[in-house]
């Protein structure tokens, strides 16, 4: 894997998220003119970021204990659409929403001290103040043995 310039990482992450709160705040918008909740918005743009890169496969080794990125698992659709990653940034405790697995993955691969995933789970994502957790799937403070890939 390249060298990853981690703060400018993160604040193109932060940006991204940034936008997404802004089409968000849009559609509210649009929702609170017409009076209606369940206003049948078009889905999203099909995303680079959506895509998995094709990779090619190694030979197989002998098993090796699971490292944190490794046991971010596929979503499991229909009832589970996105990440919420909870992170410590600069002493500050914040959360966001993610869909791309690679990229859940190689932010757990990130070591450190102004930044640190804290859990990452699977939610049901309506919007940014409405989702639900279906399911925990790394948390800093268990141990490795507890925290076992879930396989959809």
């Amino acid at each position: 894997m390249p060298e990853v310039n981690t703060i400018e990482l993160i604040d193109l992450l932060r940006e991204r998220e940034a936008e997404f709160v802004k089409i968000w705040k849009c559609e509210q918008e649009i929702i609170g003119i017409l009076g209606m909740p369940n206003f049948p918005f078009p889905a999203p743009p099909d995303l680079p970021s959506r895509h998995a890169g094709k990779t090619v496969k190694a030979p197989k080794k002998a098993a090796s204990p699971k490292t944190p990125s490794q046991l971010v698992r596929a979503l499991v659709s229909p009832q589970e659409n996105a990440y919420r990653i909870t992170y410590r940034r600069d002493g500050v405790e914040e959360s966001s929403f993610q869909t791309d697995q690679s990229l859940v993955s190689s932010l757990l691969r990130l070591s450190k001290t102004t930044f640190q995933v804290l859990s990452v789970e699977t939610v049901h994502f309506r919007g940014m103040e409405d989702w639900t957790k279906v399911d925990s799937v790394w948390n800093a403070g268990a141990s490795p043995s507890a925290t076992k890939p879930i396989k959809p």
